[in-house]
């Protein structure tokens, strides 16, 4: 059932050149936890989540978001990015993977026990998912590429082969990187990848770059972890946090957003390793952050720390600094 939200929040207050305040705009959403946010503009943003066995799409900006109709007996949705508002690819639990076009959702969903974690639309014709064991099946990483008609197993080097999973992939605007369990850290051309060395052996959940070919990772165990590296550079860690890291969003102005357990936010800069820890209005871990420059920026999660029969969701908004 498609439920309508309006949601009462004040909007972030900047009492610095780099202070950022989250507020939370919607708290212990029934629908699910969320686990990710996207959208091809500051007006339009999505939120993917859902509770294990009813996956949900939420779509809108600022206050007010609205379930959109997805199709039938779709599981917890964990991932989204496209390229346009008809071009929009989500992945799932139970190798589910979806398609909008505009219009309609097309389900190209695989047979298998692994969940997709992550997805990246380069293009039309050129889109990544990722993905392997979760809580509720599965035991083996998982690495397709769509080529405009149909997906495909990619081939990546034989040492991760027993790897339990891929967590994420992006696009750096010259590379394609992939990054997973126990330390993993994968750059290649979309059809050929070789494994970088990241001097950690803790899981790094997320990847994400401003499209300039470099590109920051986050992950950890008890605490936090952020990385940064480029193809021709390789990876290094480069600072630390007190919680374990899910999101990462890097702007244009090279500001770095971080979130994770705890309701952990923080701040820091491309060319600033040191983190500003900011305050939070929540302590449901958060698992994603997305937003756009001189606009919002929206962190998600909810309490999806351990397995449950009943998700409950979390949004909160800020203002994203001024380049």
């Amino acid at each position: 059932m498609t439920r309508f939200y309006i949601l009462s929040a004040a909007l972030l207050t900047l009492t610095g050149c780099n202070q950022i305040t989250f507020d939370a705009v919607l708290q212990d959403a029934p629908e699910g936890g969320f686990w990710s946010a996207w959208g091809p503009s500051p007006e339009d943003i999505w939120i993917v989540g859902g509770q294990a066995d009813a996956g949900v799409v939420m779509r809108g900006s600022d206050d007010t978001f609205t379930a959109m109709e997805i199709p039938e007996n779709i599981p917890l949705l964990n991932w989204i990015h496209g390229t346009s508002s008809s071009d929009v690819w989500v992945g799932g639990l139970s190798g589910t993977l979806l398609h909008f076009d505009g219009n309609d959702w097309t389900d190209h969903s695989i047979e298998t026990e692994e969940a997709f974690w992550g997805v990246y639309a380069v293009s039309p014709d050129e889109a990544y998912a990722v993905g392997g064991r979760s809580g509720w099946g599965g035991s083996q990483r998982l690495a397709l590429r769509f080529n405009g008609d149909s997906w495909s197993h990619l081939e990546l080097p034989q040492s991760l082969d027993a790897l339990p999973s891929l967590f994420k992939v992006h696009h750096d605007g010259q590379d394609v990187w992939m990054v997973g369990a126990e330390g993993t850290v994968l750059v290649g051309n979309g059809d050929t990848f070789e494994a970088l060395p990241s001097g950690v052996a803790l899981d790094i959940s997320t990847v994400h770059s401003r499209g300039d070919g470099e590109v920051v990772m986050v992950g950890g165990r008890e605490t936090g972890i952020v990385l940064q590296g480029t193809r021709s550079g390789g990876v290094a860690q480069i600072a630390q946090t007190p919680s374990r890291l899910f999101g990462v969003h890097v702007l244009d102005s090279g500001d770095i957003l971080l979130g994770g357990m705890r309701g952990y936010l923080g701040h820091m800069t491309l060319i600033d390793p040191e983190i500003e820890n900011l305050q939070t209005p929540t302590d449901q871990l958060l698992h994603a952050i997305y937003g756009n420059n001189d606009a919002e920026v929206y962190a998600v999660g909810g309490n999806i720390g351990s397995i449950t029969s009943d998700f409950t969701g979390t949004i909160l908004r800020a203002r994203a600094p001024k380049k």
